[in-house]
């Protein structure tokens, strides 16, 4: 009997990756997936200027502030050497479209597509910011083929009642976490609609399991600003 060939999925292209320093804080690094180089197939690229600092356990609430502002960045940084990256390598495109992609990586693929169209840069920029949100509603290692029911139902809750991304000790350049806009979690709710019925055309995943949501459940998005 033959044996049945099983489908390899595609690895992910980099990943952030942090390295313990003697002094408690921890350097990040993008880890970047090369066939045949040295190191296990992966290189390795520091971001300058980006540590996180010892927050003693989660104790220290300026440092552990400090650190998920760090971290947002650094995820940032990442999502551009992707698309950097994709643009290079066309049949990764082709081999990571199936539902075990991950969300994070099918929506930066979707917004390179949107900018080589001709798209604005706005409309990138609020794909980010949609992803951003998602990652920190429910992760970043969330898969095409998880998105449920339930998984809508709870994006709609969080973004019903979510902050805008800031930090409770604003550094320079930063700003302070505020009650999100009626209008821009409406904004990220459509992105997030549009981007699922985008990976329907592609065959990425069966149906948009936003259509399984009941009216009243949008509605949570549509209440006039108070």
């Amino acid at each position: 009997m033959a044996k049945k060939r099983t489908k390899t999925k595609a690895k992910e292209p980099i990943k952030i990756w942090v390295k313990p320093l003697k002094n408690g804080n921890k350097a990040i690094y993008l880890r970047t997936y090369q066939a045949g180089s040295k190191g296990r197939g992966y290189t390795y690229e520091r971001l300058k200027g980006l540590l996180l600092v010892d927050d003693k356990r989660g104790s220290d609430k300026e440092a552990k502030a400090k650190n998920e502002a760090t971290l947002r960045t650094a995820i940032l940084i990442r999502c551009e050497r992707i698309k950097e990256w994709s643009m290079s390598h066309g049949n990764y495109q082709r081999e990571m479209k199936t539902k075990d992609m991950l969300l994070k990586d099918w929506m930066l693929l979707y917004a390179d597509q949107k900018r080589q169209q001709g798209q604005s840069g706005s409309h990138a920029a609020n794909i980010q910011h949609t992803l951003l949100h998602l990652i920190r509603y429910k992760g970043e290692n969330i898969r095409m083929a998880q998105l449920d029911k339930t998984y809508c139902e709870g994006w709609v809750q969080y973004l019903a009642h979510a902050k805008t991304i800031g930090t409770d000790v604003p550094m320079r350049g930063e700003h302070h976490e505020k009650d999100l806009a009626k209008g821009t979690a409406r904004l990220y709710f459509n992105t997030f609609v549009t981007v699922l019925n985008e990976a329907v055309r592609e065959g990425i995943i069966p149906k948009n399991p936003t259509k399984l949501l009941k009216k009243e459940e949008r509605k949570m998005l549509s209440k006039q600003e108070q």
